[in-house]
């Protein structure tokens, strides 16, 4: 940056999981990243607890920052901003359309009795039903909050998440959990998916070996990635919503979602934050997120995944 000629910024590129580590192991040293991805929620809340994270609120503020910054708050705890989001999306199915019509399929399954219909249909035709990649766990854990959300609704999930007035032993999410193994009774993964990855979950779609994911709006553009070919299931992949539970109190219209943020460390200096405004402000250009790794105390950093 011109207005910061004195300042270095090295990036460090890592893959999912092991960002994960390297980010435990720099948190747990007290050593946060300048600037590092960062998912929100509870382990955002967590690092504001530990003091690990700069309020940038202030900054935020100034000039009508955050007026133009969509979805904020998933930087926010109890009113103070960490950080700012730069892409975000939801959780749904990703399905193979030729491969549902090859089970007898003709629309995607709108509730939770039509999509376990749908997962015989599947397994009758000889096609597996769902990819997943449970060796990461966080792609499993889709199925029960969604299943959860769809019991008992965002408010449910609020008071849990809170401690307000309610936890995660409601009996909302316990019959979350009852739904969860009545899916899994069903066998509709492939073998091996508790050692899987996301790559291996990704490659089986993208190689019409199973029929569909429960993924987020990156999935799509994995597809030609891993695929063998180079090319992929293209336009034959389509995308539905969790299905409406019976009896459930959720509103079926309600999403899972996320993307990435960039949150700030607590050391960060104030050319840091100016890094992040000149990142990710209208005017500027479309750049990745940012995570750091460990460099002499006069050198920005980042660490990016």
């Amino acid at each position: 940056m011109k207005e910061h000629p004195n300042v270095k910024i090295e990036i460090t590129v890592l893959e999912n999981e092991a960002f994960k580590q390297k980010i435990a192991t720099a948190m747990q040293s007290n050593n946060p990243p300048d600037l590092f991805n960062s998912w929100g929620g509870g382990g955002l809340r967590e690092y504001v607890e530990a003091g690990l994270v700069k309020d940038i609120t202030a900054e935020l503020q100034k000039d009508g920052w955050i007026d133009s910054i969509a979805n904020a708050d998933m930087m926010a705890v109890d009113g103070k901003y960490y950080g700012v989001p730069v892409n975000i999306g939801m959780v749904g199915f990703w399905y193979n359309k030729e491969l549902f019509a090859k089970a007898g399929i003709n629309e995607p399954p709108k509730t939770w009795t039509e999509f376990l219909e749908a997962i015989d249909k599947l397994k009758a035709a000889g096609i597996t039903p769902i990819s997943l990649g449970e060796g990461d766990k966080w792609q499993g854990a889709f199925y029960w909050e969604y299943l959860a959300l769809r019991m008992g609704g965002k408010e449910a999930f609020e008071k849990a998440y809170t401690r307000n007035g309610g936890s995660f032993a409601d009996e909302s999410f316990v019959e979350a959990g009852r739904k969860l193994q009545e899916l899994v009774a069903k066998q509709p993964f492939q073998d091996g998916f508790l050692s899987a990855n996301q790559a291996d979950e990704a490659t089986n779609v993208a190689n019409e070996l199973a029929a569909m994911v429960l993924q987020g709006h990156w999935a799509f553009y994995q597809f030609k990635d891993y695929a063998a070919d180079g090319v992929g299931p293209g336009d034959k992949i389509g995308w539905f919503p969790f299905p409406a539970v019976e009896g459930g109190a959720g509103d079926p219209t309600d999403a899972l979602g996320g993307g990435d943020c960039i949150a700030v460390g607590v050391n960060a200096p104030p050319e840091a934050v100016d890094f992040l405004r000149w990142c990710c402000t209208p005017c500027s250009c479309c750049i990745p997120s940012f995570r750091r790794p460990t460099t002499p105390p006069t050198t920005g950093t980042a660490w990016a995944r």
